[in-house]
This record gives C-alpha cells, sequence and structure tokens, in this order.
C-alpha cells in the first residue's frame, strides 16, 4: 500500500492511503444472497462499537475484533497482537468508507505487520457462518454434506475426549495447552470449542456441557453451532 500524505495528531501520525481495494458492485449480484449497498451510517457505527484498552490500543490478547452495526460488518485482523492506536485504527477505517463508498473495501496498516481492516455485508447467521451480533446460546443447525452420516454417539465421544487442565479449563488435544480454537474428531464428527476474537478458550469445560447436550438435542446429527 502507497503512502501518499499524512497528517500529525499529538502522539500519532495518521497516514492517507492511495491503494483500498472496494468490492465492486458486479461481483455482488453473483453471491447466493441478495443484498444492497453498505449504508454508511452504519458503517461508522460499526467500527465505533470496537473496545479498546485503557490506554485507548487494540487488546493485545485478540487477533480478531469485529463489530456489526445494520447492514455493515467492520473487522480488524491482528494475527501478530500488534499495539495498534485507536486513532489510526479509525483514521484508517474513515478512509475506507470515504474511497470505497457503501461498498465492501479493506487495508492493511504500513508500520503494523499484519494488520488489515476490511468492511463487508451482514451474512445471515447460520451453523457455517458467524457474525457479532448472533443471539446468545441460541442454536443454528444445518444440514452438512450429502452422503456423509453422522453418528450422533460419535459426536459425544468427540466432546468428552476434549481435555481439560487441572482447573477444568479446555486445552489442547495434542499439547494439553490453552489455544484460541480447541477440536476433538470422532469419526466422522468433529466437536470444537473456540473464540470469535481469537483469544484463548478461558471457559470451563463443566460450564459447557449443559449448552453441547442442547446443541446434541435440537440438532441430532446436523451441523450445529452455538
Amino acid at each position: 500500500m502507497q503512502v501518499i500524505a499524512q497528517r500529525e495528531l499529538p502522539g500519532f501520525t495518521l497516514k492517507t492511503f492511495s491503494n483500498i481495494p472496494c468490492q465492486s458492485t458486479g461481483v455482488f449480484a453473483s453471491l447466493t444472497f441478495a443484498f444492497s449497498s453498505l449504508s454508511t451510517p452504519n458503517q461508522y457505527s460499526a467500527y465505533r462499537k470496537i473496545l479498546y484498552d485503557g490506554d485507548s490500543t487494540l487488546d493485545q490478547n485478540e487477533s480478531s475484533a469485529e463489530r456489526t452495526s445494520g447492514s455493515c460488518v467492520t473487522n480488524i485482523k491482528n494475527p501478530k497482537f500488534m499495539n495498534v492506536p485507536k486513532a489510526i485504527i479509525e483514521n484508517a477505517f474513515d478512509q475506507i468508507l470515504a474511497r470505497c463508498n457503501s461498498r465492501s473495501g479493506s487495508a492493511a496498516l504500513p508500520g503494523f505487520d499484519g494488520v488489515r481492516l476490511s468492511t463487508r455485508h451482514h451474512r445471515h447467521p447460520s451453523a457455517s457462518s458467524w457474525e457479532d451480533d448472533m443471539e446468545l446460546n441460541r442454536v443454528f443447525c444445518s444440514n452438512g454434506p450429502k452422503g456423509i452420516k453422522i453418528v450422533k454417539q460419535d459426536c459425544v465421544e468427540a466432546y468428552r475426549l476434549i481435555p481439560t487442565n487441572d482447573s477444568g479449563r479446555f486445552v489442547s488435544v495434542d499439547q494439553h495447552v490453552p489455544m484460541n480454537s480447541i477440536s476433538s474428531s470422532v469419526k466422522k464428527c468433529v466437536a470444537s470449542v473456540w473464540t470469535s476474537d481469537g483469544s484463548k478458550v478461558e471457559a470451563f469445560k463443566s460450564d459447557i456441557e449443559i449448552l453441547f447436550q442442547k446443541v446434541m438435542q435440537e440438532c441430532d446429527t446436523r451441523l450445529s453451532k452455538l
């Protein structure tokens, strides 16, 4: 990404970008769901919902920050947990919105390795997708690939085999350490526990047990998410 100008705020250098890719409207029509252009007020509202640490920088325990407002979703990818100031993030989002004019867009932040900001259209919640505004404790079910038979008891066993540490919190199957995504599989069924923001799973297995039972009861052998 080229930097063509910059302006100063106390403690920050805010850069202006010349290369912000925007989603063309022609691609939208080929998607399996139809939607109109992103609402600019929703875009501004979405990124302003992002939470920051007390020093107005991104939470360095999260590798992803995503917020939704109406038809718009804003996302920050921070895979290396960089310490990024709020002012720089909001300046970049402002430029994406101005450049893309109610279309989806994205930009990488120079000087912050791997950090990328993007805007996109809100998707209908389902078992195969995740949105920031999904209703808590609601189970989503959907049919899996044709011809693949899932046995309910295999899923129960896959969940049972997810290990915990001495305090009862989930840990990975192979290394027995906390991670942001933990999975166990038995035959064709995979049971997973993960966080949407890339932080480590802190939940106690005993607290999640009742939710897993709810998923099994409502979805049986279909794809499921809660």
